[in-house]
């Protein structure tokens, strides 16, 4: 008996999931990163980057309004390539996740350490550490069982709270934004815009996560291309906008 999943996601709810899932704390590094490697021509490749992903966005966006299940990705090649293709998917997909929430636990609990020094030894988790990692992810574990709004609430004031020191940073890079940091736009020739791009395209990973929760969507065909659309604005914006400020107001040399 196949018990049907309730359609609790509006598109304020779907759009924090996509936005949550792509701003992560990689973007707190790439500025740095993207700089040393091609100065300010690292704008443009921000850029680009935000144009590569809306096609990815645009194709996910469109299947998800055909397949309107959950777990998108593995509907999506199942669909198209069979069972095997459809199974490698879904399996490469979920251990990637293993990893990635490891990373993103791992790196939480270092950012913590700078506050409370006994969770970690350097770059070594020390056991407090580990227990507290492991406390965090049964609670958040926890609140996705209780249900899928119950996370997505939770999701939205998480992305709230990663975003807004963002926004503040933006202000104040604009603020005290010099013109001449901007000169010569392209210290290291415009080649190395690929450099760029390779390096910093992985934090944009993430909106896949808008077609993984197609059957938990209210009125799928139409929220899950708008929540697309905005997730790619309101992201590509925000790096847009931090990468700017980061060149313009930074000595990045």
């Amino acid at each position: 008996m196949n018990a049907e999943l309730k359609r609790d996601l509006d598109l304020l709810l779907l759009i924090s999931i996509g936005v949550g899932a792509m701003v992560g704390s990689g973007i707190y590094t790439l500025p740095g990163l993207l700089a040393s490697v091609s100065g300010p021509l690292s704008i443009l490749a921000v850029v680009a980057m935000s144009l590569i992903t809306g096609i990815f966005i645009y194709v996910l966006s469109e299947l998800g309004k055909i397949y309107l299940k959950s777990g998108g990705l593995y509907y999506f090649a199942k669909e198209a390539l069979r069972d095997l293709p459809g199974f490698i998917t879904g399996f490469s997909f979920y251990v990637s996740c293993f990893v990635g929430t490891a990373a993103i636990i791992y790196s939480f609990i270092l950012y913590m350490s700078f506050y409370f020094p006994a969770l970690s030894n350097n770059l070594t988790i020390s056991p407090l550490g580990v227990a507290l990692a492991l406390f965090l992810l049964g609670i958040f574990t926890l609140i996705n069982i209780l249900g899928v709004k119950h996370g997505a609430v939770t999701n939205f004031v998480l992305t709230v709270l990663r975003i807004v020191p963002l926004v503040v940073f933006i202000i104040i890079a604009l603020i005290s934004f010099k013109p001449s940091n901007l000169e010569p736009f392209a210290p290291y020739g415009f080649g190395s815009i690929w450099l760029s791009i390779a390096f910093g395209f992985w934090v944009f990973v993430g909106f896949e996560s808008l077609v993984l929760v197609g059957e938990e969507v209210k009125k799928p065909a139409e929220t899950i291309k708008r929540a697309a659309i905005a997730t790619l604005f309101v992201v590509s914006l925000l790096y847009i906008l931090v990468i700017l400020g980061f060149i313009g107001a930074v000595n990045w040399a």
